[in-house]
């Protein structure tokens, strides 16, 4: 049986009317990947840094607040309560200028980079790994 040039036979009699539809979809489905999987690398590369700087960042808190005297002033809160109660302007004060300030920011953002990687997988995490079952309907 010869085809003759008769193309009728691959060709649907009638196009979904729902076809351009469904391709935009696709197509914005796909986009949404790929903006995700690049994200997705540089989210991990931020993460790992910020997880490997937690350590140096925190022995650095450390040392500041034992070498400060800020310790000092907190074990007194703790045994003397009532010397602090006359004084507690002048403890207040001696806290403040004692408090390692530079310190607690830097591992404060160093926990709330580290947070917001976290936020950005659990989001994203759907888009990540459902991408070849996605069905359009």
């Amino acid at each position: 049986m010869e085809n003759n040039g008769d193309t009728s036979c691959c060709i649907p009699k009638e196009i979904p009317t729902d076809l351009l539809g469904k391709v935009i979809k696709r197509i914005d489905v796909e986009k949404k990947f790929l903006r995700v999987r690049k994200l997705f690398a540089f989210v991990c590369i931020g993460f790992i840094g910020l997880a490997a700087l937690t350590v140096p960042v925190a022995q650095l808190l450390w040392r500041e607040v034992v070498g400060s005297g800020f310790m000092e002033y907190i074990r007194l809160a703790l045994v003397d309560f009532k010397s602090i109660t006359t004084d507690w302007q002048d403890f207040g004060f001696s806290l403040l200028e004692t408090a390692p300030i530079l310190n607690v920011v830097a591992a404060l953002s160093v926990l709330f980079g580290i947070l917001l990687a976290i936020r950005w997988l659990i989001i994203n995490s759907r888009t990540l790994f459902t991408h070849g079952h996605t069905k359009i309907v």
